[in-house]
């Protein structure tokens, strides 16, 4: 009889063992369902995206159906577009303070003071120098003016460039600390680098992942174009635009434009298709239809994007 109480007794805490064990996983699985990085490896992904027009001004009013989605070239069913420059944003100003940058001192500050007066007041702003090493001089915030003084007090640009090493920095504060969906690094600068210890593919992977923000540059790049090269990639890669500061257009300064920009994108939302789900990097190809094809729109949007991040 004894034995049989106690073989009855194991019997029963393997059966509430098992049956322990699977209401855990469920409730592992509940609780991951609501994961953005879940959602994120099973497809789905919000990016931000620009159309602009034959001049580069911003296109407004338009809609999904005007867009033709491609996920590792399957077409995208069912794709939804909203406005999201009408949402506070999360923005870091990159301020590049090496040697290279000495001559064009004083015309990065005033653009930066433009930027601090054109972006929108429920913006979040931090601000960030670099040389050899990042500093950063204003976390974010929305007081304009403790930021403005901040860049008052940023030293006379010298020594060697990390502009990589500053950006992974920039981008993964961004990443951790930013309040808002939409994110931006506008990186003043002219791209060269000589002394970051990572390179570009540390940078380009970090900018595929899930919260990664647009890259926007104010540039002069350099003689021999590698920096500019560099420039042009970050801001491709991620959707951005690119302007220079030895080009302004008469009468308006670079950072009004590239504000209008920023302030008139749109969030893109997929869902990838059940065939490419198995892979990590997707490349996005976005294609405007119908009326905005005639009109030459073009669309910047990330060209790649990492589904398990």
């Amino acid at each position: 009889m004894r034995r049989r109480s106690r073989a009855g007794f194991v019997w029963l805490w393997v059966v509430a063992w098992i049956l322990g064990g699977l209401a855990a996983a469920q409730a592992q699985q509940s609780s991951t369902a609501s994961d953005p990085a879940v959602a994120v490896s099973r497809g789905r992904r919000a990016l931000d995206v620009s159309l602009l027009d034959k001049r580069g001004e911003p296109v407004a009013g338009a809609r999904a159906q005007q867009l033709v989605v491609f996920d590792d070239d399957q077409r995208v069913d069912n794709p939804a577009l909203t406005q999201a420059g009408t949402q506070p944003e999360s923005v870091c100003i990159l301020i590049d303070d090496s040697g290279s940058m000495y001559a064009n001192a004083v015309a990065v500050k005033e653009e930066v003071q433009r930027l601090l007066a054109e972006l929108p007041a429920n913006d979040e702003v931090c601000l960030m120098a670099f040389a050899s090493q990042v500093a950063p001089a204003a976390d974010f915030q929305q007081s304009r003016a403790a930021v403005a003084d901040s860049l008052r007090r940023l030293p006379i640009p010298h020594g060697p460039s990390a502009s990589i090493d500053a950006m992974v920095w920039a981008a993964r504060h961004l990443m951790e600390k930013a309040k808002f969906p939409s994110r931006s690094i506008i990186l003043i600068g002219d791209g060269d680098d000589n002394a970051s210890k990572l390179d570009d593919s540390a940078l380009r992977d970090l900018l595929r992942r899930s919260g990664a923000p647009v890259v926007y540059a104010i540039a002069n790049p350099d003689e021999d174009g590698m920096s500019g090269d560099r420039l042009k990639w970050m801001t491709e890669e991620t959707g951005g635009v690119a302007c220079f500061l030895k080009k302004r257009s008469k009468g308006e300064a670079t950072a009004e434009r590239l504000v209008r920009v920023i302030d008139s994108r749109y969030r893109l939302e997929i869902s990838g298709n059940d065939a490419s789900l198995n892979s990590e990097i997707h490349r996005l190809r976005v294609v405007p239809d119908g009326d905005l094809r005639k009109q030459h729109v073009q669309v910047k949007v990330a060209r790649e994007y990492d589904a398990s991040r």
